[in-house]
């Protein structure tokens, strides 16, 4: 999956479907407003992980890769021994 979840609302804000539905879809009077909601969920972050935070599952219990640190199971020196 994409690690996104979307509700769904009623006119009034009550949820249609289970929250752990992937994707869901409401009839609207006006065709922006399922878009600009979607929207504002995912912007707002509460539904899906950031680009910076790893998913759930995912290496979610070690701090996030620094740029000047190897990546996990690479050989810090590895360079070195290429160079030499």
């Amino acid at each position: 999956g994409l690690g996104l979840t979307l509700a769904s609302f009623t006119q009034d804000g009550t949820p249609t479907s289970p929250p752990e539905l992937a994707v869901t879809c409401e009839p609207a009077d006006e065709e922006e407003r399922p878009l600009a909601r979607i929207t504002v969920r995912d912007s707002a972050g509460p539904t899906a992980p950031s680009p910076s935070d790893p998913a759930p599952g995912e290496g979610a219990s070690e701090p996030p890769a620094k740029p000047d640190r190897p990546a996990p199971g690479l050989d810090p020196d590895a360079h070195r021994k290429i160079d030499d």
